[in-house]
């Protein structure tokens, strides 16, 4: 659940796939290392927005950064 602007508790599903693909878009658009998905504070932060996120492993984001890749590669 979360607050809406006008003060309204709404229901917020959050798609993980969509997740891991904007944290893989992340470490590729700023050259973050794969290790970042284990920082501590960016857990934490993650768990903050979200209690039910699911915390990704650096290899789960090189293979979400090599399927962007290939994708991207044929078009």
């Amino acid at each position: 659940m979360i607050v809406d602007r006008q003060g309204k508790l709404i229901a917020k599903n959050i798609d993980q796939m969509i997740s891991r693909g904007m944290c893989a878009n992340l470490v590729i658009q700023h050259g973050l290392p794969l290790k970042f998905v284990k920082y501590e504070v960016f857990r934490t932060w993650l768990t903050y927005l979200n209690p039910n996120a699911s915390l990704v492993c650096r290899n789960t984001i090189k293979s979400d950064i090599l399927r962007i890749f290939m994708k991207e590669k044929t078009c």
